[in-house]
């Protein structure tokens, strides 16, 4: 077995390498035992120089493997000091990427890490970003506007075109390349198509580049002005909704363990017009599980059950005969919740500990 590692910047050294490579593939390893690995982190010139169809290399290859990052059961066994509040917000900002990992040392607090990693302008991530948009793209400044767009909240092809100063008959192709890179993503409401659906919303799916858009990108100085406690000021308290998409996934993935008496066709999320409904899971025994997941620092109340049931009664998937309810909450439940679920079948309130043991 042959490992090239780094194989983009081989062919930087020498564009004839995929030529070279070719012909001894052809000529002197085809018929052998022998097995030819090739690695990249850059996902374009993977595809350019060596997978399209331009390439010398290209139709030669048994198997393509595409690593994905780690999931969150082994993140979590990589920061065991860390509690699971902790490794959620973690998770939520440096994601399964190895590379992101080594700056985290759960021996030290997670605002330690992310004030040395990424806030400060030596950082080791702090330019990491960048540095991968520069290296995957030819233009990278319109795409610094979508991302940018996308991390303040606009979703929509319209909305993001706007905001990044891009023509609405463009946009489609900055989006295209993001997901081809897999920096961005596109989700439709669960119970609909994802290739015929028209109410597809784009959202950052790399979570270094998530944080990174929306505290670090274009303020500068700003945290060598404010100082020691920038971390404590300016990051800490939004924490909790920065990670909350984050949390919602989590709880998504907890739901085929904590309802392991259905099978689930899909489990995502649902949208029209103003409402939402976080946790929405299509079973083959024509039962609706939905679920709202909060990553609050306040306890839970009724309120959120009424307004799940409000919303869950709008979702239009004709095959269900009865619905089950499941709230996901950090900070516990207030008393009223308590009581309610103690009486109904239907209710089942999770605590983050208890999503999160489903995942290992």
């Amino acid at each position: 077995m042959v490992v090239l590692d780094g194989f983009p910047f081989l062919i930087e050294a020498d564009e004839s390498l995929p030529s070279v490579v070719q012909r001894l593939w052809d000529h002197e390893l085809d018929d052998t035992a022998g097995t030819l690995v090739l690695i990249g982190s850059s996902i374009s010139m993977m595809k350019e120089k060596v997978m399209s169809g331009g390439s010398p290399l290209h139709g030669r290859f048994d198997t393509r493997l595409r690593l994905g990052e780690l999931p969150f059961d082994a993140v979590s066994q990589l920061l065991p000091a860390y509690d699971p509040d902790e490794q959620v917000f973690a998770w939520a900002i440096f994601g399964g990427t190895p590379h992101y990992l080594q700056a985290v040392d759960d021996g030290r607090s997670l605002a330690a890490n992310v004030r040395e990693a990424v806030l400060s302008k030596r950082g080791f991530l702090h330019d990491e970003p960048e540095y991968v948009l520069r290296t995957e793209l030819a233009e990278p400044n319109r795409y610094f506007a979508v991302l940018r767009a996308i991390a303040a909240g606009e979703t929509t092809p319209n909305e993001i075109a706007q905001t990044a100063g891009i023509g609405a008959d463009q946009i489609s192709n900055y989006l295209k390349t993001l997901q081809d890179l897999e920096i961005v993503r596109r989700r439709v409401p669960v119970t609909e198509d994802p290739v015929n659906s028209r109410r597809g919303r784009y959202e950052l799916q790399d979570a270094l580049f998530r944080f990174w858009f929306r505290f670090v990108y274009g303020h500068g100085d700003r945290y060598d002005r404010v100082g020691a406690d920038a971390y404590e000021r300016l990051v800490e308290p939004h924490l909790p909704d920065f990670a909350s998409p984050t949390f919602e996934e989590l709880c998504r993935r907890a739901t085929r363990e904590l309802y392991d008496d259905y099978t689930f066709d899909r489990i995502g999320s649902w949208w029209y017009q103003e409402r939402k409904v976080d946790m929405v899971g299509l079973t083959t025994q024509s039962t609706l599980v939905v679920g709202e997941c909060k990553f609050t620092n306040s306890p839970v109340g009724y309120d959120v059950l009424q307004r799940l049931e409000d919303d869950a009664a709008e979702i239009r998937w004709p095959p269900r005969d009865e619905t089950e309810y499941c709230l996901f909450a950090r900070s516990g439940f207030r008393q009223s919740l308590r009581e309610a679920a103690t009486d109904r079948d239907d209710l089942r309130l999770v605590s983050t500990p208890e999503a999160l043991a489903t995942l290992r």
